[in-house]
């Protein structure tokens, strides 16, 4: 588990249970699609994913077995705006996967980045935003070029670890959230720092623009979220709660703001419009007006991350989802009515980090297992388990019905469970690129014939 986040994970859990203004929220839909797939797992020092499980009920044909796997957790990750690459960070920087060509296609800020937490591409993809830092001693965000894979700036402003990003592609702003308690905003055409929001009282963990560019929600350990109007830099709106703002999220149409509050009594996720009045008790009851507030239980486990994009969905229009990354080791999508549509397994460990395409086919969730998972956005089934082998240029892709790609297959070994395939004979059928770039495009795959 990376350093950086036991370090704020355990104070965020630390903080006060009171519930503030708690209403009764949606029920809970009962999770649909495939059969679970089996968890990955780490034992001995070997990397195990069960993979050939979505053809046998969710019992697994194969494990595939990597010995001496970094298990670095992945902190961060983002999909470039024509979803062709996913980029994830940990402890030791930021790599680029190629999902268009089933490969790892470089690393990015090698011995430059501490512990990375957040990503963000520009809206062309030509840049990439990385915050980073080391909780008490630095935090920064840094803008490498996609192409070069070198730094293009060092943005000045945060003095502690910079835990979250956002992007206004329209009014071409970057904003962070930081562990110094504020939240800056730059102008990315000329690098210029527009403004320093000083108004929360602790660390600020989520930061989010309205998809018109007009507003900015903030939230964080003061157990506040803040909305601001973008350009003036007022506050357009304030909410108190009971315990720590993990993250902010604003509905695609941006009707609906949505933040997670994760705590050790009632971890749940909050639905208001953003410029609703709140909750004031001072007002006599003839004047008093209730906001309509809604709020979700994240049953299981307390949310760390989300993303609220449209998910496009089978003979549908896209359709608002909600994804959220949870410490109970799922990553769960709501609607926009707060239901619960799925709760996704997979991860052996927290799930910290999730992520978007923009034309909501697919979805990523990072853990502290230190793999990186990719999901369909149109069925919400596993597609394919994503790592680092070692410290040098290892990787692997393994697919969900077994299909592999690796920077050296030799090295990877398996668990053949039930089968009596001999050792060479089951690489040959499962080491296949050209069907690893199908699963990872969302094709449905047939998976091969093992026996």
């Amino acid at each position: 588990m990376n350093a950086g986040h036991v370090v704020s994970i355990t104070a965020l859990l630390c903080l006060a249970v009171v519930d503030v203004g708690r209403g009764e929220g949606p029920k809970a839909a009962a999770p649909a699609g495939p059969p679970p797939p089996p968890i990955v797992a780490r034992e001995d020092g070997r990397l195990i994913i069960p993979a050939g499980s979505l053809q046998a009920a969710g019992q697994p044909l194969i494990k595939c077995v990597v010995s001496g796997a970094a298990p670095l957790a992945v902190t961060a990750v983002a999909f470039s705006p024509n979803g062709k690459l996913l980029a994830a960070g940990d402890a030791r920087g930021v790599v680029l996967w190629d999902l268009e060509g089933a490969k790892l296609l470089k690393r990015v800020g090698g011995g430059q980045l501490t512990a990375v937490h957040a990503l963000a591409f520009s809206k062309d993809g030509g840049l990439l935003a990385v915050g980073e830092g080391s909780a008490g001693v630095s935090g920064d965000v840094r803008l490498f070029e996609v192409a070069s894979g070198r730094q293009a700036a060092l943005l000045e402003g945060p003095k502690d670890v910079v835990y979250a990003l956002a992007i206004s592609g329209e009014a071409n702003l970057l904003a962070c959230g930081a562990a110094d308690g504020k939240a800056y905003v730059w102008n990315l055409a000329d690098k210029r720092l527009v403004t320093t929001i000083q108004e929360h009282g602790d660390w600020v963990l989520g930061v989010a623009f309205s998809p018109d560019g007009k507003l900015l929600a903030t939230g964080g350990a003061d157990k506040s979220t803040q909305v601001w109007e973008v350009g003036t830099w007022k506050s357009a709106n304030k909410f108190l709660q009971a315990e720590t703002v993990q993250a902010t999220a604003f509905s695609p149409d941006g009707k609906l703001l949505v933040w997670a509050v994760a705590g050790t009594q009632q971890p749940m996720l909050r639905w208001r419009e953003p410029l609703d009045p709140p909750e004031n008790p001072k007002d006599s009851k003839k004047e008093r007006v209730i906001p309509q507030v809604r709020n979700t239980d994240i049953n299981g486990g307390a949310p760390l991350a989300m993303v609220f994009g449209a998910l496009r969905l089978p003979k549908q229009n896209p359709q608002p989802r909600l994804v959220v990354a949870c410490t109970d080791k799922t990553v769960k999508v709501y609607n926009d009515g707060g239901g619960q549509m799925s709760s996704l397994t997979g991860h052996g460990d927290w799930v910290y980090c999730v992520a978007m395409s923009a034309d909501g086919t697919l979805f990523a969730s990072g853990s502290a297992d230190g793999t990186l998972k990719l999901w369909s956005g149109t069925e919400m089934r596993p597609l394919a388990t994503l790592a680092l082998l070692d410290d040098k240029e290892g990787w692997l892709i393994l697919t969900a019905p077994g299909y592999f790609a690796a920077s050296t297959p030799a090295a990877i070994g398996w668990d053949k469970l039930k089968l009596t395939l001999a050792p060479e004979r089951l690489a040959e059928l499962l080491a296949k690129p050209e069907l690893v770039r199908d699963c990872l495009a969302g094709k449905n795959v047939a998976p091969p014939a093992l026996k």
